[in-house]
């Protein structure tokens, strides 16, 4: 059985049209067509009906069998495949959040660089939420992530807390006091980090537990654009330590007094079958402090 012919198949259960699955595969109609006889010679059933009046297509009851299994099988096929390409090219990539990276990029350069590494490593720098998919999907080696507790429901990955560090608040108002607490934030205007951060969580889970509603100005994936509104437009935005550095000495950092509000944990981690500097580099990223 051709592993195409079960991606043409699950292509056509999804789009119901021969032609857009050989406009999307850059094949020919036939070839379409003779992909699904030899899947249904081969479990020696009908599994699609073609509606000629409309040009339509639906699946028989095995079809709908072999649709559920196929997305499957392609998934643990493009595991596999993106797990051996990692393990027989002498490179990894790590990746990092941008408030991760903020402050961790030049104590892991030095490693690599002591260690002679740096040219077996490439970066890439999204939120912690998709890194984590990505690592757990095996797209990615290994990364830095932050998030409120351990990871969960990880399939063959590896996690070592590295740090801890806790929420805050910041303001351009230098009048504005050292100290909150949540529950005062109340109709308060933020400036924040999108949804691909654990801070949005957080956040909102936060505004949920002591039932109030900040307002939510704008949100945005990068760091620098979101301290330059804090800047220009006042309010608040809610991070960590971590994403103040010392050109941020105009921006105030108010500490939250709730004894309950969750910590931003550094972790890293890692797949358990990837790619061999995995560890080595894995030991080093430990040191970090």
């Amino acid at each position: 059985m051709n592993i195409n012919d079960l991606k043409y198949f699950v292509l056509l259960a999804d789009k119901h049209s021969f032609t857009a699955v050989a406009n999307h595969f850059s094949i020919t109609q036939p070839s379409v067509t003779y992909a699904i006889k030899r899947l249904e010679k081969h479990f020696g059933a009908s599994l699609i009906i073609r509606d000629q009046s409309h040009k339509t297509v639906t699946l028989t009851s095995a079809g709908t069998t072999l649709y559920l299994a196929a997305q499957k099988i392609l998934a643990e096929y493009n595991f596999a495949q993106s797990e051996i390409t990692l393990q027989t090219e002498q490179k990894i990539t790590i990746g990092l959040p941008p408030i991760i990276a903020t402050y961790y990029a030049d104590q892991i350069s030095y490693l690599l660089l002591s260690h002679h590494l740096i040219e077996h490593v490439q970066t890439l720098e999204e939120g912690s939420i998709n890194l984590l998919d990505k690592v757990n999907l095996g797209q990615l080696d290994m990364a830095l992530i932050g998030a409120p507790s351990e990871p969960k429901g990880l399939k063959d990955v590896k996690i070592q807390k590295i740090n801890s560090y806790p929420f805050v608040l910041i303001s351009a108002d230098k009048q504005a006091p050292d100290e909150l607490s949540f529950k005062d934030l109340d109709k308060q205007n933020f400036i924040l980090l999108n949804e691909s951060f654990v801070h949005h969580a957080v956040f909102n889970e936060l505004s949920e537990k002591y039932q109030i509603h900040p307002t939510v100005s704008y949100q945005t994936s990068n760091l620098a654009l979101l301290k330059n509104l804090v800047r220009q437009h006042g309010g608040m935005s809610f991070i960590t330590p971590l994403a103040l550095n010392d050109n941020d000495a105009d921006l105030k950092q108010i500490n939250l007094t709730d004894p309950d509000i969750p910590t931003f944990n550094v972790y890293a981690i890692s797949r358990l079958q990837a790619n061999p500097l995995t560890d080595e580099i894995e030991q080093l990223l430990n040191t970090l402090h």
